[in-house]
């Protein structure tokens, strides 16, 4: 079960949510519930939708045959953006840009098509406060080309969609490609390479898929895609994983503690308290526990691991109390 929230952190309610073989709806506070639940022991992935929002999922290790918890933020989805099909154009979105060719546009049945394209983008940089919970997939595990798995460090991503007036969906045309220009976050430029992988979200899997080249030009990513999701520039590293257990100030074991990284982003910790997630090598990785109404956790640090490495930190919950006075 969990809570789907937007990204002011109001709940959604009537939101389609999918795990496994199991589907539900949220009630107004948000919540939905999932019994019964099959799903792959090494990665289970709740997914989202809601009209005027961007399709949405989270991936997360799952434990078997006990109550897991998996929240998610869903952002709206806006069609304000217009280019000419017959002309193309560039479309500016929060510091990014996406240029398309003249006549690059088909419709579903491979027609030309050259009416008015409504474009919907979602920009999100790696500044953005909510970036660690709106990324598609969550946990940013990755195929490489080689088909080999791997886990994101992002630089950046964007999700476009595209639509004819009517709602109908409009693609790239065969032969076609459009630019892709994001930003590099300031914190970012001075590690930031020449050329970098570029990266798409797979629909069908769930998983980012490595896809073209960005180049460096200034302090901006430029690429070319000749398809559209939601597309990154990423470098890619072997995980690793971590696991714990959450317990609060008496020793029982928390469920639906939200374990935080330090450098963004959460996991949930299940009915007995216990949580395990992917991470990137290489890298201390320093988390917290919390939960609201409760105070904070002691921070507990890993050092940095190889990969195929499996870490495991010391319980949480040395300042796992309430807050709220005795009623």
């Amino acid at each position: 079960m969990g809570q789907i929230i937007n990204e002011s952190g109001q709940p959604l309610s009537n939101v389609q949510v999918s795990l496994g073989n199991k589907t539900s709806t949220t009630n107004t506070h948000g919540i939905y519930s999932l019994t019964g639940v099959s799903v792959s022991k090494t990665r289970a992935v709740l997914r989202t939708t809601l009209a005027g929002y961007w399709d949405c999922s989270k991936g997360f290790v799952p434990s078997k045959n006990v109550l897991n918890y998996c929240s998610l933020t869903m952002p709206t989805k806006s069609l304000t953006n217009n280019v000419n099909g017959a002309a193309g154009g560039t479309i500016n979105s929060n510091g990014a840009s996406i240029i398309f060719p003249a006549n690059a546009f088909v419709n579903l049945a491979g027609t030309a098509f050259v009416g008015n394209v409504k474009v919907a983008v979602k920009h999100l940089p790696t500044k953005d406060p909510n970036f660690a919970s709106l990324i598609p997939g969550g946990d940013l595990l990755a195929f490489n080309s080689a088909g080999q798995e791997r886990i994101l460090i992002s630089f950046g991503m964007i999700g476009v969609e595209l639509f004819d007036n009517s709602g109908n969906e409009i693609q790239l045309a065969p032969g076609k490609k459009a630019t892709i220009q994001l930003p590099i976050a300031t914190n970012q430029q001075a590690s930031a390479s020449t050329t970098i992988p570029m990266w798409y979200f797979d629909e069908s899997t769930q998983l980012w898929k490595e896809e073209g080249i960005g180049t460096r030009v200034g302090n901006n990513y430029v690429g070319e895609v000749s398809h559209f999701t939601w597309w990154n520039y990423d470098t890619p590293e072997p995980a690793v994983r971590i696991k714990g257990k959450v317990l609060d100030c008496n020793g029982i074991p928390f469920p639906n503690a939200r374990i935080y990284s330090t450098t963004g982003g959460y996991i949930q910790s299940d009915i007995n308290g216990d949580y395990t997630a992917w991470v990137w090598p290489g890298i201390p990785h320093s988390v917290y526990a919390t939960f609201q109404g409760y105070g904070i956790s002691q921070i507990e640090t890993c050092p940095p691991l190889a990969a195929g490495q499996v870490f495991t930190y010391p319980d949480f919950g040395d300042s796992l109390s309430s807050k709220w006075p005795d009623q």
